[in-house]
């Protein structure tokens, strides 16, 4: 590309890691350039997932394609070696890394098949990796206390390196909506709630995954013809 030009979130001397493909072009055109090493939770992520030969989720951040949200995203990395097959240790990991392959996440698009009611419920989700400085990525709603709710319900879920927190809260109105006048029944509602949204997220991020497995491949196979 003639107008591709390096940009960096701040000046660093370390080895850089350079954005230089991203589909669909069109939207995610300010990315291309970007070095993710410039910044904490990107370099972060990126190596330990060239360490763990895993692929690793970084820390909430801001898309640079989507200057309009605040810490609601995030990239998924994969790293990709030189050999065909991984390497055994750490080292000839460090050694043999090429690039990574990656997908940028925004978490309204992975929650658009998620309906809250706001005047019911209210959903909660915190990256809690560190647990003394929790990060607060969704909120359904500003939450203005009621005189009590019918339940809190909160579980801790590891996604791909990071430990997401999920808080589910019901309120009053939520048996109206149900029609429900047991409160084990509420609970055990929000218990299923609670741990099928864990599944639609893991669900959904292997689905993205297993995308980007098949246009690295398709790319690879391109190059040798």
């Amino acid at each position: 590309r003639p107008d591709f030009s390096i940009r960096q979130f701040k000046p660093h001397d370390g080895e850089k890691y350079v954005i230089e493909y991203i589909e669909p072009l069109e939207v995610n055109n300010a990315a291309v350039g970007v070095d993710i090493a410039s910044e904490l939770n990107r370099r972060s992520a990126a190596e330990i997932a060239m360490r763990q030969a895993e692929p690793i989720l970084t820390a909430p951040i801001r898309l640079v394609q989507d200057k309009n949200q605040s810490l609601q995203s995030f990239l998924l990395l994969l790293p990709i070696y030189s050999d065909s097959h991984i390497p055994d240790d750490e080292q000839q990991r460090l050694e043999h890394t090429i690039g990574w392959s990656y997908t940028p996440l925004s978490i309204k698009e992975v929650l658009t098949s998620v309906n809250v009611q706001t005047d019911a419920e209210h959903l909660q989700l915190q990256d809690v990796t560190d647990s003394n400085h929790p990060v607060e990525f969704y909120n359904s709603a500003p939450l203005n206390q009621p005189t009590h709710m019918l339940d809190v319900y909160t579980t801790t879920q590891n996604i791909f390196g990071r430990r997401w927190q999920i808080t589910l809260r019901l309120m009053p109105a939520f048996t109206e909506h149900l029609k429900l006048h047991s409160v084990k029944g509420i609970l055990i509602l929000g218990s299923i709630v609670s741990v099928l949204f864990s599944l639609g997220v893991w669900s959904w991020l292997q689905s993205r995954l297993r995308q980007h497995e098949l246009f690295k491949t398709r790319s690879e196979l391109a190059a040798i013809v």
